[in-house]
């Protein structure tokens, strides 16, 4: 009888227990059920988001958010969406508004933060911008693209030491071309002491842009112009002869900043053009559409390449024949006509301009520019 007793009261435990258990499954599945139907408000937001009446859809949103916290998501998404047009000033109000919510969760308050940090970049608001994603870098909020958007500020404001410190930051949490950025920022900063008169400190920043990339032309060129500043003419020279046979697609800028201090139908100039041939005779072409390009023809080394690169491209031969060899008024018909003038290209995007840059403005990338020069309307574009 004990022993039927005591099954008994076994069996109504476990009944018990599982009558517990099957009513907090229900319970939970009515809940799931009812956070999976999104409220009439967020049809009501999305509604008004369509018909483009989007203060009324950021008004239902925020609403939302002070009743549920798990609308987060959408708010990004819509965050992004009005970024994304140029309604900066909306995205602002929807990630602003999800940091005001006291009980959002880690993960939405640190994608918040980065969004309307992004919201200010977006906006031009960079000090705003710069104070939210430094705070995200100290707190280790996708820190790699924190300082990314870091070094796009200083780079944009000109602020060289500060996108030097940052560039430095990421050097050391992931791969990249970080040596020779550094490098043109120390250029940058050697412009900058050029212009206010200060050749010593130019003198040290392309020290430091040297220390940190030694084969960056850009570097050499400033070299090669303090040294005329400093009427040092052989340094000057040597650097010139250097960046022709490390960078021979530079050689319109080499012609140009030869022109200002040396006569180019004198015997040094040719001794320098000649000295290079000989160490690297694929230079010639290079020297013949630059010669055309710059219209310095009067030299007896450019004339003979400009003479070789002619020949072997049969509208430029017939065009030279009318010319009888006068190359100077053969590159002058080709620059009134379109052709044979010194634009620069970025190879990485396709930017172009008349002038030679070293950021690209378009896709900002470094050391991106090269000579574009056509000699014919079917030269292909180098």
């Amino acid at each position: 009888m004990l022993d039927t007793n005591l099954f008994l009261g076994f069996l109504l435990v476990v009944a018990a227990g599982l009558g517990w258990l099957a009513g907090r499954l229900i319970e939970q599945r009515k809940k799931i059920k009812k956070s999976a139907i999104p409220p009439a408000e967020y049809y009501r937001g999305l509604n008004y988001l369509l018909r483009d009446e989007s203060d009324k859809a950021l008004s239902v949103l925020k609403s939302m958010a002070q009743a549920d916290s798990g609308v987060a998501e959408v708010h990004f998404a819509l965050g992004t969406l009005f970024r994304r047009r140029g309604e900066t000033d909306r995205a602002i109000r929807i990630h602003q508004n999800l940091l005001a919510q006291p009980g959002l969760a880690r993960r939405h308050r640190e994608h918040a933060l980065f969004s309307l940090a992004e919201d200010y970049y977006k906006a031009g608001l960079f000090d705003r911008a710069e104070a939210l994603f430094v705070q995200a870098k100290e707190q280790g909020i996708r820190q790699q693209a924190a300082l990314q958007k870091l070094i796009s500020i200083y780079e944009l404001q000109c602020d060289w030491r500060q996108a030097i410190d940052v560039r430095r930051q990421l050097a050391g949490q992931m791969p990249g071309d970080h040596d020779e950025v550094i490098a043109h920022y120390h250029c940058e900063l050697a412009c900058q002491a050029r212009d206010a008169n200060d050749l010593v400190k130019m003198r040290e920043q392309l020290k430091k842009a040297r220390q940190s990339h030694r084969e960056i032309a850009r570097g050499s060129l400033m070299r090669a112009d303090l040294a005329i500043l400093q009427d040092d003419l052989p340094l000057a020279v040597k650097l010139y002869k250097r960046i022709l046979q490390s960078n021979p697609e530079m050689a319109a800028l080499i012609l140009l900043r030869l022109q200002g201090c040396l006569d180019p139908a004198s015997p040094e100039y040719s001794r320098i053009l000649a000295d290079a041939l000989r160490r690297q005779p694929e230079l010639s072409d290079h020297l013949a559409k630059a010669a055309l390009a710059t219209r310095i023809c009067g030299n007896d080394v450019l004339i003979k390449s400009i003479r070789s690169y002619i020949a072997n491209d049969p509208a430029l031969t017939a065009l030279s024949e009318s010319y009888e060899a006068n190359y100077s008024e053969l590159a002058a018909m080709l620059h009134s006509i379109g052709l044979a003038r010194l634009n620069f290209r970025c190879m990485d995007c396709g930017y172009f301009a008349e002038e030679m840059f070293w950021q690209c403005p378009a896709c900002q990338s470094w050391s991106s520019a090269q000579p574009d020069i056509k000699t014919t309307a079917m030269s292909p574009v180098r």
